[in-house]
């Protein structure tokens, strides 16, 4: 970015995706939207998406937002869908950082959010159960169309994703901002026992992402000839 706009700043418009995607940007956000404000802050207007971008950035969510606050917090107005985005990304450094600057009143039920998404990512199902059992909310979606599910079984932990898949209330076909449901990871990853766990609570194979790619097609692609198998032995039970 730095090297862009030294040699091509007049050339390059700062669009509020622009400004999304560095506040989003999990390796080095704060660096990339320091950079913006110094060069082109007359230029750069804080809106709620680029807030929540940063709210829910898995990275370093919390430096973001600090650096927001400090430079734009006159500007700013925190929403409930700005708790929202942190909480469904698991940012509970975020959650607090707006709670102890009384930004807005964010509900013990959100860092529970944020608690039950970390806990899928990691694999801890005994977490899980218990938030759960608790009351929290077991399929809610982030800014990315991501459920504790998705994210379980991308990890390829067997024993969350088979907690949640399991279910009433866990949709197993739920899609991501692309086009991905729970399966299509685990699929591309070679992980044949989550595959396997969420073909038997109903997940379809064929689902379609903005690629048009399946399952079925980033299971071959990536040499998974035993995800592959099963993946046609289902399509074969259903038809």
């Amino acid at each position: 970015m730095t090297l862009l706009l030294n040699r091509r700043g007049d050339q390059i418009n700062i669009t509020e995706e622009v400004v999304k995607a560095a506040a989003g940007n999990w390796q080095n956000g704060k660096e990339v939207m320091t950079l913006l404000l110094d060069r082109r802050g007359d230029q750069i207007t804080i809106t709620e998406e680029v807030v929540k971008a940063a709210a829910g950035n898995e990275g370093n969510g919390k430096e973001v937002m600090t650096l927001l606050l400090d430079r734009r917090g006159d500007h700013i107005t925190i929403t409930e869908e700005v708790v929202k985005a942190a909480a469904t990304c698991g940012q509970n450094l975020v959650l607090s950082l707006l709670r102890e600057n009384d930004l807005i009143s964010v509900q013990d039920e959100w860092f529970r959010i944020a608690q039950l998404y970390n806990a899928a990512k990691a694999g801890y199902v005994c977490r899980i159960e218990q938030l759960i059992r608790e009351g929290t909310i077991p399929d809610t979606k982030n800014i990315r169309g991501v459920t504790p599910l998705w994210i379980a079984a991308a990890k390829g932990h067997e024993a969350a994703a088979k907690v949640l898949a399991e279910r009433q209330d866990v949709d197993v076909n739920s899609k991501s901002i692309t086009g991905r449901s729970p399966l299509f990871w685990p699929s591309g990853g070679g992980y044949e026992r989550v595959v396997a766990i969420l073909i038997g609570t109903g997940a379809d194979p064929n689902l379609a992402d903005e690629n048009g790619e399946t399952a079925i097609t980033v299971a071959r692609k990536n040499g998974h000839g035993e995800v592959v198998k099963l993946l046609e032995h289902c399509e074969t039970l259903r038809a």
